[in-house]
């Protein structure tokens, strides 16, 4: 059962293993979702030829064994964005993901996918702790003007900060239970949008083989894709770079990393004759851990559920969502996360055997404590891959050092929306550096 992702469940076309040279103006290493983002805006904005190369399959990674969360935010903190970019940055960034958000819809409706995109009828937090709550408002407040409304148990009403008071509704303790479909009388305060939420449920493995297939129809001869093909190492030249893979070389203008697997492959700078260790160096490999099981109910409803209590805690938040949907297969309409680890030393199956039981159990218990109903048996139970920052920001454009070499990753746990709004970024930066 562990690796068994409910969104790979669909019929999947291939691409061909590289088997000789090639010279490509850009080269995509990694055929997740950001590599295809980043793909489908180079070939449809601009004039360059572009190559993708994929270690495994496409989607194969994070792409396919994620949660199905599109989300227009990020992970980090809006109040140490401030800190570190200023307001007004802050809030061009949030704007940059709302347009985003509304482009993954354009592009689904280009590439004939609409069905893939699936709204919630109710979206809210949830919150068994005050300090966390407040914590959260002072965020959504700072944050990107959106309007939230928020609950808290009437009872606590001299518990909160006077500031507070004054942005809350007290309610009965079952309408928070109510709002946040628990029965986990631990929970004391929620945080509902005021208006539509912008997050859906998607499958992004297969947007990734639609968008390559409409771009097939389109742009046939202005971009190739290879699967199967594992980049040992690059070496960065001044005005070029060179990919190196079992059966030859790739050379190209430009370098674009979308991968998790950035540590399978050594980057050389030729013009200090050393090791470029700046990308392995900087980020951390996470593994999170999801399930799925199915739900014959007609709502559909995301939840984000923070808790203090133990053993719970040891999972950075707890995420929820209910979807039953005609193009998602009904056996995975229940997809919950939240069980994460960082990868420090080298992976072991006795690492990862580990790490499987602990999430496993963990989560069976957090579903039992949380829901009314919930399965026996998991039908699906599945790890993903993601790169953390230190800073918790997503790496977009070109390295600092080698203006040739381009990032589009790290997802920092939110990485949908964030690969959309990167490579419709990085493709309007090279066009602009083309004219």
């Amino acid at each position: 059962m562990l690796h068994h992702s409910p969104w790979l469940n669909f019929e999947k076309t291939s691409w061909p293993k590289l088997q000789a040279d090639l010279s490509s103006e850009v080269a995509i290493i990694g055929g997740g979702i950001s590599g295809i983002a980043t793909l489908y805006y180079l070939v449809t904005t601009t004039q360059k030829n572009v190559v993708l190369i994929e270690k495994n399959t496409v989607a194969s990674g994070a792409t396919g064994h994620n949660a199905g969360l599109a989300i227009a935010s990020i992970e980090k903190p809006a109040s140490e964005l401030v800190n570190m970019i200023g307001k007004q940055a802050t809030l061009a960034l949030f704007k940059e993901l709302d347009e985003a958000f509304e482009d993954l819809h354009d592009i689904h409706q280009e590439i004939d996918l609409q069905d893939n995109l699936i709204s919630f009828t109710s979206v809210a937090r949830g919150f068994d702790s005050l300090s966390q709550f407040s914590s959260c408002v002072k965020e959504m407040e700072i944050g990107n003007k959106r309007e939230w409304h928020y609950l808290v148990c009437e009872n606590l009403k001299d518990n909160l900060p006077e500031d507070l008071k004054v942005v809350v509704e007290f309610v009965p303790h079952e309408t928070i239970l109510t709002t946040l479909k628990t029965i986990d009388r631990n929970y004391i305060a929620a945080a509902i949008p005021r208006f539509a939420f912008r997050a859906k449920r998607m499958n992004s493995a297969k947007f990734c083989y639609k968008v390559l297939a409409y771009l097939k129809t389109k742009f046939a001869s202005r971009f190739s894709v290879y699967e199967e093909t594992n980049i040992c190492s690059i070496e960065l030249y001044k005005n070029h770079s060179v990919l190196k893979h079992s059966e030859g070389i790739i050379t190209a203008d430009d370098v674009i990393l979308c991968t998790n697997a950035y540590k399978d492959f050594t980057i050389w700078d030729h013009s200090t004759k050393t090791a470029y260790t700046k990308l392995q160096d900087s980020i951390t490999p996470r593994i999170g851990y999801l399930a799925a099981f199915p739900d014959n109910s007609v709502t559909s409803y995301a939840l984000g559920l923070s808790t203090d209590r133990e053993p719970f805690n040891s999972a950075p938040y707890w995420y929820f969502s209910h979807a039953p949907h005609a193009n998602h297969d009904l056996n995975h309409s229940c997809v919950i996360g939240g069980p994460e680890f960082d990868l420090h030393d080298s992976l072991s199956q006795e690492w990862m055997d580990d790490k499987k039981e602990k999430s496993l159990d963990l989560i069976k218990l957090f579903l039992k404590t949380t829901f009314k109903q919930t399965p026996d048996t998991l039908s699906f139970f599945w790890y993903g891959w993601m790169g953390y920052t230190s800073d918790g920001l997503r790496w977009v454009g070109p390295d600092s050092d080698h203006p040739h070499l381009w990032y589009n990753l790290a997802c920092n746990g939110i990485g949908m929306v964030p690969a959309i709004a990167a490579a419709k970024r990085i493709a309007a930066l090279m066009a602009s550096s083309s004219n």
